[in-house]
């Protein structure tokens, strides 16, 4: 799905150019990507585009992820406040501790300590 360009920052630089930036944003169910096109125009003329193709994940999608390749998620905020993840967040911040590499420091900690015995 394309959306319309939408203007998305504008200020003026240290020597006095006027920068205004577009935005148009595509999401491809797909394949899970929103491609993002930055349009920026300078003193009102066409500049350049800048392209940022980002690969999203469902919330269950990357509790598994994280699960399968051996993370325990600790903790799951939606803002930067920690306010808790929920329908309405924006963002998603996961705090999650590799189990194999604890696991492996735990049983080369007790081989260490037998072997002393």
């Amino acid at each position: 799905m394309k959306k319309n360009q939408i203007e998305i920052a504008e200020y003026t630089t240290k020597d006095g150019r006027e920068v205004l930036i577009k935005q148009i944003m595509r999401y491809e169910s797909k394949t899970q990507i929103n491609r993002i096109e930055w349009h920026y125009f300078i003193n009102s003329e066409f500049d350049s585009v800048q392209n940022l193709d980002m690969r999203l994940f469902f919330p269950q999608e990357l509790d598994s992820y994280l699960e399968w390749n051996g993370f325990e998620i600790l903790h799951k905020f939606g803002s930067f406040e920690e306010e808790a993840f929920c329908d309405y967040s924006e963002n998603r911040f996961l705090f999650a501790n590799e189990l194999l590499m604890n696991n492996m420091k735990e049983l080369s900690t007790r081989k260490h300590e037998n072997h002393r015995s």
